[in-house]
């Protein structure tokens, strides 16, 4: 893995840059799945053969989207459906989850 290495001369002295910090910042721990990412990518790269189920896309060749998907992506793109949708949801998908939810387990909810 690489790491990133930082000179006294850019930032100054380490034990006084780490005094300056709250207890909080100096209790951050980096994510966990980003380092087992990390490790991931590293046998990769020496050649071992690796199913990689952590984080991003996973290998098209182990798990090929489906045509029916595929081609609603090419539709949705030719459609210009490029952009992240709303924070809140999709209204329709929200409608349709809500609809599986009730018929399928009685539970009605709001769509808000």
């Amino acid at each position: 893995m690489r790491q990133a290495t930082f000179r006294a001369v850019e930032f100054g002295d380490p034990a006084v840059l780490d005094g300056s910090l709250s207890e909080r910042v100096r209790g951050l721990i980096g994510s966990e799945i980003l380092k087992i990412a990390a490790e991931i990518r590293e046998i990769v790269a020496s050649g071992k053969p690796v199913c990689n189920l952590t984080v991003g896309d996973f290998n098209s060749r182990q798990f090929p989207i489906p045509k029916a998907l595929l081609d609603a992506i090419q539709r949705a793109l030719e459609a210009g459906e490029t952009n992240y949708p709303p924070s809140d949801g999709v209204l329709d998908l929200r409608r349709a989850v809500l609809s599986y939810v009730e018929r399928e387990h009685g539970l009605p909810f709001p769509v808000e």
